[in-house]
């Protein structure tokens, strides 16, 4: 986790350089630990109320990810 977000803080110095950090953050890291959580709850060991928060928390990171992506690639990069 450490090395994740040390990398999300070098990506921010450059934004729009390295947008493409956040499908990476996205696609496999948030999904995979959305769909480990459904199997957590599938398996009972935690009750899916326990787990809302951390839904909730997921939707928000796809829902200002996946837009900041699509504007960043739209942009010029500042040279």
């Amino acid at each position: 986790m450490l090395g994740w977000t040390v990398l999300l803080f070098w990506a921010q110095l450059k934004p729009i350089e390295r947008a493409d950090i956040l499908l990476i953050t996205l696609f496999p890291v948030v999904t995979l630990l959305a769909v480990a959580a459904v199997l957590v709850a599938k398996s009972n060991q935690i009750s899916i109320s326990s787990l809302l928060p951390m839904f909730v928390l997921y939707f928000v990171v796809y829902c200002t990810f996946i837009p900041s992506y699509m504007w960043a690639k739209k942009q010029k990069p500042h040279s």
